[in-house]
């Protein structure tokens, strides 16, 4: 996955059958053949079933577990320590709550470890997620747009977090509620609800929030979204959010841009077939390997780096005119989606 969100594409959507309203956060099991979410109406947490991996269209109700003896207003979910710790952030409590589950991935076997308070930082905690270590956990909060970083000296065992720092995202984000950190701490993903957009941070020290520079975003326009909680699809182009306000699942496509330089060789306007091509990247002078024109006079140079300049010439005479009659500098590489 490219990660570059901004030029993300609604792919489609469906809705769930639940036992109540108010879905909130999402997760999937690895594997994608489970589905989890918070139904905020029943204090529910509900799995899902899925006969093909990550097609929502395929989700059946499987089983549920009740969470009002630790909040009634639970806001985001997080599989922790393959699928062994459940985590849930709840905002009444304004704390992380830590379950234990003694078969992975599977909510019926959770029981209710122990809970960390976070209101000292925000009183209205919204969303969660950890390094995958289990090391580092991070939150969002809606009373400050902030996001706030807890390092671990016991992995996966919250009762061994320590504040380190947070982040304010309030010139980007209103009301944040998903989050979604990088595995490699390039990048953090912040879901907004109230300006409906998405927003991608870099890391300018890997996984320190404190370090965070603001790179692109995304606005779910069409449809509008009105999103909670947010899943990037592991070895793929596609990430899920949830309409707040219906019981629906939005899955987005994330094209790679590709940057590339592509035209036609022709000498008085008749097409030149199979001239070969050559393309120097001018701030560094690499020259890249030859192409050579298709019967058309088409050529194109691929996998180009949008930060630099081109010089694109034939490199040997064309009937007669010499190779530097058809030579241009200074060219800049168009955009290209997959």
């Amino acid at each position: 996955m490219s990660y570059d969100i901004q030029y993300s594409v609604f792919n489609s959507q469906e809705s769930v059958s639940p036992p109540s309203s108010g879905l909130r956060g999402l997760s999937f099991s690895p594997d994608g053949l489970k589905m989890y979410s918070l139904f905020q109406s029943s204090n529910r947490l509900v799995q899902y079933n899925l006969s093909t991996a990550f097609d929502v269209s395929t989700a059946s109700f499987f089983s549920s577990f009740v969470y009002s003896s630790q909040d009634t207003n639970m806001a985001d979910i997080f599989w922790g320590d393959d699928g062994e710790k459940l985590y849930l952030i709840g905002k009444s409590s304004r704390s992380v709550h830590e379950y234990d589950v003694s078969t992975a991935y599977t909510i019926s076997t959770a029981s209710f470890n122990q809970s960390l308070v976070v209101s000292s930082q925000d009183t209205e905690p919204s969303s969660l997620t950890f390094r995958s270590n289990g090391e580092s956990l991070y939150i969002s909060g809606s009373a400050n747009d902030s996001l706030y970083q807890y390092n671990l000296s016991t992995a996966w065992d919250i009762s061994t977090a320590t504040f380190i720092t947070s982040y304010d995202i309030s010139s980007k984000i209103s009301d944040p509620t998903g989050i979604f950190l990088h595995p490699s701490g390039l990048y953090i993903f912040v879901v907004g609800r109230t300006n409906d957009k998405i927003v991608r941070y870099n890391f300018g020290s890997p996984y320190l929030i404190s370090a965070l520079v603001y790179s692109q975003q995304f606005t779910f326009v069409t449809p509008s979204l009105n999103p909670s909680g947010l899943y990037f699809q592991p070895d793929s182009d596609y990430f899920f959010s949830l309409n707040y306000d219906t019981n629906t699942v939005f899955k987005y496509y994330v094209p790679t841009p590709v940057y590339e330089i592509s035209g036609y060789v022709t000498v008085d306007l008749t097409p030149i077939a199979f001239a070969k091509m050559r393309c120097i990247a001018q701030g560094t002078a690499t020259l890249l390997a030859p192409v050579f024109s298709d019967a058309d006079g088409f050529y194109k140079f691929t996998n180009l780096l949008i930060t630099e300049k081109y010089h694109v010439a034939t490199e040997r005479t064309i009937d007669g005119v010499p190779y530097n009659a058809w030579s241009f500098w200074d060219i800049i590489p168009v955009m290209i989606l997959i």
